[in-house]
Order: C-alpha cells, then structure tokens, then sequence
C-alpha cells in the first residue's frame, strides 16, 4: 500500500488503512493482475483434485486388487464393472473366481476391461463369474489357461485376437448363452476345442462363428463334439482372409450348419472335417484345394451337389460316404485315383465314371445310383464291393483289361439282369455276383480257374450258366439258392467242390460230375438233382 506500506494482494483497497490502490493504477493494469491471480487459484485447484483422485483410485486399486510382481493374484472388489490397473501384466489362476468355501459367494461381475499390458490369462482366472456378459480381450494376450472362462454362463460373446498363440482345454466350457464368436488366432497346438463352449445338454444359443482374417489354420477338432454338438448356425470368414487349411473334425458334428463359403486362400481340407453336418446342403471348394481329407463331407445327409476342383488329384477314402442327398457330382480330369468307399452308399447319385480310371476301390461306388454301367478299358481291376448295392443297375459291360473282381464286387445288385464278362479273368472271387436276384445268366470266359464262396448264392432267377474247362475249384455254396437252375455239367478240369455248393437249388434236375472230382455234400438240402459221373 503506498499510504502505510503493507503488502497485500487481490482486491483495490488496502486491509490495513482501506487505501484505494486504484488511484494510482490504471484499471488495465488491475484487471490483468486480477486475471493472473485467478488463474493461478484455478491450477492449483484443478491439480489438487487430481492429485486427489489419483490417491483415491490407487487406494480402491490396493484396496480391491492384489497385485505381486505384476501378476494379478486376486480382485477383492464387488463392482460389477472392472478396470484391471495397467500395471497387470499376468491374470492369474482364479484371480476372479469366487471362493469355494464359501458356497452363496457368487461374483458380481458383469463386465471386465482387460488392459494391453495384460500378456496372460491363466487357467480358471473368471472362473464361474456367472454373471460375466462381455469380456475384450486386448492383442497383447498371447495365451489363455485352462477353464479359464469356465461356467461363465452369461458370457454372450468371445472376441481371440491375432495375438493368441495358446488356449488351454475347456477355456470357454460350460458358456452356453454364447451367442457370436470371433475367432483370429494361430494357435501353436491343436488342444483349443470351441465344442465345449457347450453344456452337455443341447440347451444353448445359436452361434455366429466369424473366422478373422489372420486365422492360417482352423484347429483339429474345432468344433466338434463327440457328447452332443455346438449349435454353429452360421460360420463366416472375414473379407481378406488368408486360412490355408482347415483341420480334422474342425466342423464336425455341426448338426445346425446349412453353407459354408470356403475363402480362395484355402489349400487343404482335413479329415472328417465336415462329417455329419447334416443340414449342411451347399458348400463351395474353391479351386487351389489340393486335398480333401477322408471322410471329409461323410453323412452330410442334405448335401445335394457338389463341385470338384481341377487342383484335386485324388478323392479319398469315404469322403463322400453316406451323402444320400447328393445327386450330382462332377470328377474333373485331374482326379487319377478314387478311394475305398469315396462315394459308398450315395444312394440318390448318378455319376459317369471317369475314362482314366486304372482301378475302382473297395466300395467306392456302392449303393449309387446306376442303371447300367460301362467301365472303361484302363480299368484293369475292380475291388471289393465296388458296385454292391446298386440296386437300379440292370447291366454291366466289364472291359478285358480287368483281370480281376473283387468280393461281393456285384452284390446286393438284386436287378442285375445282364453281364458282359472279360476273357482275361481268373477268379471269380466271393460273393463276387451274391443276391443278384434277376440275373438270368452268365457267360463264364475260358480262363476262370476258381469259382469262390457264395459267388452265385441267392441269383433265384439265374437259368443257366456254363462252367469252362480250366476251373479248377468251386467254393461254398457257389450256387446256393439259385431256384430256378435246371441243369449244370462241371468239367473234368475241376478238382474241388466244397460243401453246400448246390444246395437249396430245387429246380436243379441233374449235375454232371467228372470222376476223381473231391466233391464235399455239396447237392443237399433240397437239391433234388441226380449225380451223373462221367
């Protein structure tokens, strides 16, 4: 004050003499010093809030969570919505769950926030936090435990980020309001199975599952359930996505799943894959697929057409088993080996064999649907089963490049009227042409040395049929039940007729036998025939 001298700041008038300092001033420079003064009050207000704060969140963070070494031991809180402190680096085992002493204890967790300095989710961390509806898991995640989310039966959605590298069995079991998944990890083991997001009863969402666009491979068994099955109702792929491969039983047993649009980047499918997606009725493979696992689209019940690439060489055993839907079917050229049952019991299936064909597998055409058959002449074998059941075929032209007809190779085919039979075959192996009950007959070629068990046995309207010189034996009940044969003349080449071989031919009046001939009781049980030796 320029009348006493005390110091003093805010205001105009002096506390001591009340000296108007304003006569002496201007009120420019007043209003300025004013401002500052009030301003720096505010800073130091706002700082002092702050610091208020801050002291008050680290107090709630000591108070609520234990924290060693930056591993999350245990959250003592009872919020329901969670912000894990940034200084967490590891969630550790049942850091969440509640206690199992203390059995009414039940988490209020409704929601938590991961931070991205968390690298690890150890097993059993949310452990039954039941009410838990949504969870972000940051990318610096690299691996989450066993059960790690086991029994969170509110958890609606799972978002596994690129990062993932590990997940340990039964991460997500027992969370069946799940009702989306977003899956982009490259897991470094197969043990990851999203199936046990399931309860072991069928009471559960339908889920959206949504393949990110990092995925390289989707795991073995990723969704299959041996116990009962995941309702997947929908299974997407992000644009972009660069899968290469999709592993054994990964969509098994997906019994919701109606399509699937398999991305341009996939090169392979897995074993059993798909098998018993049964309202799985379209499915794209795109053209770069080089191989498609056994049993890959096996009982797929409503699968009506499907297309083959040219990059595929080679359908493999059962693949396409069971598919009793499927209609059509087209094999391109670069196919050079069709396997055992590829396409067995396909009973609604009309298919040109391909030309280049050297073999025809076990079963590989079994109960599909022909009505007659021409096998083309680089076909040099035809294996077991490989037409049994083809209940609408009535006629077959076998090439001479086939030297040999596998068991029960014919079988089943109960209209089976006529047989065009190769000169260069030497056995006609067991049950070869069994139960085919409108063959009327059969032109045997010279060069057949052995007639095998049960080959003609139940052909009720087989006539007649010539034995060659040069077959040696005749196996067990050959011929059995073959009502209306008449006569049969056996030549002097044969050496060996086993047991039961005519038996239960009722129409059967005479059966030229050589002499020396080892025949066992091979006329019995109603076969009135006469035995003429000669």
């Amino acid at each position: 004050c320029p009348e006493c001298g005390t110091k003093f700041s805010g205001g105009v008038f002096c506390p001591e003499c009340g000296y108007n300092i304003s006569d002496d001033i201007g009120d420019t420079q007043i209003e300025a010093e004013s401002t500052i003064s009030i301003f720096d009050f505010s800073t130091v207000q706002a700082e002092a809030e702050k610091q208020l704060a801050q002291k008050e969140i680290e107090e709630k963070i000591a108070k609520d969570f234990d924290i060693k070494d930056g591993v999350l031991v245990k959250y003592l809180g009872k919020d329901e919505t969670v912000e894990i402190p940034d200084t967490v680096k590891v969630i550790g085992a049942k850091a969440f769950a509640p206690d199992p002493k203390k059995i009414s204890q039940k988490s209020s967790i409704i929601s938590v926030k991961i931070p991205n300095s968390v690298t690890s989710i150890e097993g059993s961390a949310f452990y039954k936090c039941e009410r838990l509806i949504s969870i972000d898991i940051p990318n610096g995640v690299t691996s989450i435990g066993s059960g790690a989310f086991y029994g969170c039966k509110s958890l609606k959605s799972i978002k596994i980020p690129s990062g993932v590298t590990s997940i340990g069995s039964g991460a997500f079991h027992n969370c069946p309001s799940i009702e989306r998944i977003c899956f982009n990890a490259n897991l470094n083991n197969d043990e990851f199975e999203l199936h046990q997001c399931a309860l072991e009863t069928k009471e559960q969402n339908a889920i959206t599952l949504i393949i990110g666009k990092d995925v390289k491979k989707i795991p073995d068994n990723f969704l299959y359930c041996s116990y009962g099955y995941l309702k997947v109702k929908s299974v997407e792929f992000e644009q972009g996505a660069v899968c290469e491969s999709i592993g054994k039983n990964a969509f098994r047993n997906c019994k919701e799943l109606t399509s699937i649009n398999i991305p341009s980047s996939v090169r392979s499918i897995g074993d059993e894959a798909f098998e018993d997606c049964i309202s799985l009725t379209s499915i794209n493979i795109p053209d770069g697929v080089k191989t498609i696992g056994e049993r890959a689209f096996q009982h797929c019940d409503k699968l009506t057409s499907i297309e083959i690439p040219n990059s595929v060489t080679k359908i493999n055993r059962w693949t396409f088993m069971g598919c009793k839907s499927l209609t059509n079917i087209e094999i391109p050229s670069s196919v050079t080996s069709i396997c055992e049952y590829a396409f067995n019991a396909c009973t609604s299936l009309k298919i040109r064999i391909p030309d280049y064909l050297t073999s025809i597998s076990d079963g590989a055409f079994a109960g599909c649907v022909f009505t007659s058959l021409n096998i083309s002449n680089s076909v040099t074998s035809i294996g077991e089963m490989a037409f049994g059941g083809c209940c609408n075929l009535t006629s077959v032209n076998i090439p001479d490049s086939v030297t040999s007809i596998g068991r029960c190779a014919f079988g089943y085919c109960n209209n089976l009227k006529n047989v065009e039979m190769p000169s260069n075959i030497k056995i006609i192996d067991d049950e070869a042409f069994y139960k085919c009950e409108n063959l009327i007959c059969i032109e045997l070629p010279k060069g057949i040395v052995s007639i095998g068990k049960q080959a003609f046995e139940e052909c009720r309207n087989l006539i007649s049929i010539n034995i060659p010189d040069g077959v040696k034996t005749i196996g067990e009940r050959a011929f059995q039940h073959c009502d209306k044969l008449t006569s049969i003349e056996i030549p002097s080449s044969v050496t060996s007729i086993d047991v039961q071989a005519f038996a239960w031919c009722p129409s059967l009046k005479t059966i030229k036998i050589p002499k020396g001939c080892n025949c066992g009781s091979f006329w019995n049980h109603d076969c009135p025939a006469q035995i003429i030796y000669y």
